[in-house]
């Protein structure tokens, strides 16, 4: 699971000197593509990833769609 791309907090200081807030969903992607492109040479990997943006699955065709902080120990026994 490649994780953490929903990460990026709104007061960070980017290299570049972007805006956090505006880069905020087009982070996602690039943190897709850098799975991506890291993971080209080893087509037995099949990554997936948590966050996403609309333009994410060109980059990757797994998402866990699920939220593992949900407490769902109502449903625990039935």
């Amino acid at each position: 699971m490649h994780d953490f791309g929903e990460y990026l907090p709104f007061d960070a200081v980017l290299f570049d000197g972007s805006d956090p807030v505006k880069y905020h969903n087009k982070y996602a992607e690039d943190w897709a593509k850098l799975a991506h492109d890291y993971l080209a040479d080893y087509p037995d990997v099949v990554p997936f990833m948590r966050a996403a943006s609309t333009t994410s699955p060109k980059y990757t065709r797994l998402f866990w769609m699920g939220d593992q902080l949900e407490a769902w120990d109502r449903y625990d026994g039935m």
